[in-house]
């Protein structure tokens, strides 16, 4: 009786083993339905770059212009996430299907054929998303996954930017001055004195100085915005596949590596003793890691505020205070 007790365990075992095995392998015997969540992808693939490149750069409506690339902007979240899910089930053809549709679709509705546009703008989205998933397939962890994807995203967002920002910067720069002059002696001279609008002016043409210096890395952080929500959906949706309970580590043990200190250390040498070229550098540098460490300090903050207990009341009263 012991004999067929262990055998029957024995057999029970192995079932649910290879059970497991077939859905974490997609070439297995039992494979998840790709196709049903394939064709959302691929659909996506095709709309993303007509709202990004096309609507959203050549309608004359303003209203329709925000509308699109604020559609395309969410539809690069979801891209991120289905490129990298079908690179980790190791679907190459649909993927190579998608990327020439897509780069075709978008060369032919970019305003003048703009190919370095197109190509960092669905490039970054397709590496990223297939390097994290194909890093996934060899069970490489979260954070080092997350870092070589991140590594795309800044790169593609620096050689989209780097070519014509010196340009912009400067003709922005003239631009602030000129449009805060105008307003300084305009109907604000009139309004609040000479005095009062020459203040105001002043102060105008400094806030604007200051989001065209920092515009590199507010267009970066919105890229890593996007790619971020993407990995942590594709993170969930592996951890279901692998069957793990928890996706990620809990949001309140979540801190920024050591070595990012060192980045920001040398950042500040830099915007002390360096020339106006390395201080923009700099500035972009410390504003885009900024981001990353009110999230962590976030988590701390919760972190505490769980340990000793905050009612929920007190916790939201917390949080409304941290806003400016």
């Amino acid at each position: 009786m012991a004999g067929i007790w262990q055998f029957w365990r024995t057999r029970v075992n192995l079932s649910v083993s290879a059970t497991v095995e077939a859905v974490r392998n997609p070439d297995g015997p039992i494979k998840v339905n790709t196709l049903r969540f394939a064709w959302p992808v691929l659909v996506s693939l095709f709309l993303f770059p007509i709202l990004r490149f096309g609507v959203g750069e050549r309608s004359g409506s303003l209203a329709l212009s925000f509308a699109a690339l604020a559609v395309a902007y969410l539809l690069a979240m979801y891209l991120y996430c289905g490129i990298a899910v079908l690179a980790f089930r190791r679907r190459t053809w649909l993927l190579c299907g998608g990327a020439i549709t897509s780069v075709a679709t978008g060369y032919v509705v970019s305003p003048g054929g703009d190919v370095w546009a197109v190509l960092c703008g669905l490039g970054v989205i397709f590496l990223a998303g297939v390097t994290v998933g194909r890093l996934a397939v060899v069970k490489i962890t979260e954070l080092a996954g997350y870092s070589v994807g991140l590594v795309v995203v800044i790169s593609f967002g620096l050689a989209l930017l780097l070519p014509q920002w010196l340009e912009m910067y400067r003709a922005a720069s003239a631009f602030s001055a000129d449009m805060a002059h105008s307003i300084g002696n305009g109907m604000l001279s009139d309004l609040l004195g000479s005095q009062n609008a020459g203040e105001y002016a002043s102060s105008l043409e400094k806030a604007v100085r200051a989001f065209v210096r920092l515009m590199p890395a507010v267009v970066i952080m919105s890229m890593i915005v996007q790619y971020s929500v993407g990995f942590l959906w594709f993170t969930t949706i592996r951890s279901r596949e692998e069957f793990r309970i928890t996706p990620l580590q809990s949001f309140i043990y979540w801190r920024v590596p050591v070595v990012v200190s060192l980045v920001v250390m040398a950042a500040l040498l830099f915007r002390l003793a360096g020339g106006e070229t390395v201080r923009l550098i700099a500035d972009n540098l410390l504003a885009a890691l900024s981001v990353y460490y009110c999230v962590t300090g976030l988590a701390l903050m919760e972190y505490y505020l769980q340990h000793f207990k905050f009612h929920w009341g007190l916790k939201l009263l917390v949080y409304l205070l941290l806003i400016p």
